[in-house]
């Protein structure tokens, strides 16, 4: 049962978090937009590619685990096929 709980925590906090990054892309008056360097700096970079992966991952590692059968009956929750 506990593995049930940490399960509903971490997609509930997933959730949240995307949440957060759809908005914080999508509302104008918190995008910080500082163009007063031409070249993008290293950081910067790293941090996009880093977000990037984690968003991606979050879609994609639920979608190859369940047809690498590593997780069961994705769509069905309760259910008591183990």
């Amino acid at each position: 049962m506990a593995g049930i709980k940490a399960l509903v925590a971490l997609s509930f906090s997933g959730a949240i978090g995307l949440t957060f990054l759809m908005l914080g892309c999508a509302l104008e008056s918190y995008r910080v937009s500082d163009d007063s360097d031409a070249a993008s700096s290293a950081c910067r970079e790293l941090a996009y590619f880093f977000t990037t992966g984690i968003v991606v991952s979050a879609f994609g590692l639920p979608i190859v685990l369940a047809r690498m059968h590593v997780v069961g009956n994705v769509g069905q929750c309760g259910s008591d096929d183990s």
